[in-house]
């Protein structure tokens, strides 16, 4: 995916999924890049999901959305990839880094759990453990493990965090319901009778750890979409409006007392990308990081997950839901924003795009990663995530954890 002309995507499975980096090189030439670093057969799937000029416009100009959704004459197209053993990369058992290496790279693939059985010299270093996920209730049968580029993940157990954080950290996680769902794919391994349960309010695990969520949606979900600008807006521009969102986000983390070591988990307000022009979340953005720089403790951002357009397209309805500046090409470009601010101010940035990016297969609706078992059981009332969801909440934790 890229930001001029039509926008592509070509995602290979086989022993691995693999994303590719499409760029356009003029005269309506595409050019696709890709790094497998797994050998065998792989079908690639070529798809033109955005024509030229939609998908990135700002609510209010240009063309919403135009989403096309049409795989080239031919796709999927069976690739074989060999890679001599002089020609693959060196991997590496040391464990990621705590507080710093999965958020300067955050890299990697999802390997299927057959070639890390079989041939363990590809996923070398990762817990044989973490193999045993197909059994984990809430994974839920998910063959695939993520296995960063250059260190490993370690599979925390509630055992294990107790004993990184202590009686004194607070974990404080402000969001929508993509950033409740980690929150309960930590709390539930903390505590095996958590509820999941839906919920558009503040959330707490009384701990030890401590555990806190503050629900933070620019638009609530009970509320009516009107045509935009939604939300407060400045008379004097006419323009959305964001100091009073960020005031009340500064008093939820006041009221927690963080200290230094204590972490602050904030991220992409989808609704604040798809309904507020550009300009102004690039300027909302500014303003919070001025804002969290006079916070005690660490503060991490987590961009917003790939969206599945093919998805969307089946899930909502696009005259009514703020859906029609809802697309993937658009995230991007608010992520890769977000991310060049928060890195320029010292902050760390874990990159939730790229864990999901090739996960749509995970995803009943596009956007949300949940277990469909408990989901279609409780009647859509209990949230809790599936091996992707999981996942993101493993490199959080071993963010968090690991020897720096």
């Amino acid at each position: 995916e890229h930001r001029f002309g039509h926008f592509f995507r070509v995602r290979l499975v086989g022993p691995a999924i693999v994303m590719a980096k499409v760029e356009e090189v003029g005269d309506g030439v595409y050019v696709a890049e890709y790094e497998a670093q797994e050998p065998g057969i792989y079908n690639m799937t070529i798809e033109l999901q955005h024509v030229s000029g939609t998908g990135i416009a700002d609510p209010g100009t240009g063309t919403p959305r135009f989403f096309v959704n049409q795989e080239l004459r031919g796709s999927p197209f069976e690739v074989e990839i060999k890679i001599d053993k002089d020609e693959r990369r060196e991997t590496n058992s040391r464990l990621c880094r705590g507080r710093s290496e999965l958020s300067e790279e955050g890299s990697g693939r999802w390997v299927h759990r057959d070639v890390c059985l079989w041939h363990g010299d590809y996923c070398e270093g990762v817990d044989s453990s973490r193999f045993d996920r197909m059994d984990n209730e809430n994974v839920h049968n998910d063959p695939w493990i993520w296995v960063p580029t250059n260190c490993v993940l370690k599979p925390y157990t509630a055992e294990d965090y107790e004993k990184c954080a202590g009686n004194q950290t607070v974990l404080f996680i402000s969001g929508t319901s993509l950033f409740r769902t980690m929150y309960y794919d930590i709390i539930c391994m903390l505590d095996s009778n958590c509820t999941a349960k839906k919920e558009h309010e503040d959330l707490g695990f009384p701990g030890p750890p401590k555990v806190f969520f503050h629900w933070i949606a620019r638009f609530a979900d009970h509320e009516m979409f009107k045509d935009p600008p939604l939300g407060s807006v400045d008379d004097r521009t006419g323009r959305l409006r964001y100091n009073d969102t960020i005031q009340h986000l500064m008093e939820a983390i006041a009221a927690e007392s963080p200290s230094k070591e204590d972490v602050i988990i904030l991220g992409s307000q989808i609704f604040d990308i798809l309904k507020a022009p550009m300009e102004d979340y690039e300027a909302n953005l500014v303003l919070l990081i001025d804002a969290l720089a006079k916070v005690n403790g660490t503060v991490l951002w987590r961009t917003g997950e790939a969206l599945h357009d093919a998805t969307l397209d089946n899930s909502w309805d696009f005259n009514t839901r703020p859906g029609r500046y809802m697309n993937d090409p658009r995230m991007q470009r608010a992520n890769d924003m977000a991310t060049r601010l928060f890195r320029a101010a010292g902050f760390g940035v874990i990159d939730a795009h790229a864990i999901t990016h090739g996960r749509q297969d995970r995803s009943h609706d596009g956007t949300h990663y949940w277990n469909m078992k408990h989901f279609h059981t409780s009647g859509g009332d209990v949230r809790l995530g599936n091996g992707v969801s999981n996942t993101n909440a493993q490199v959080l934790l071993n963010w968090m954890c690991n020897p720096r």
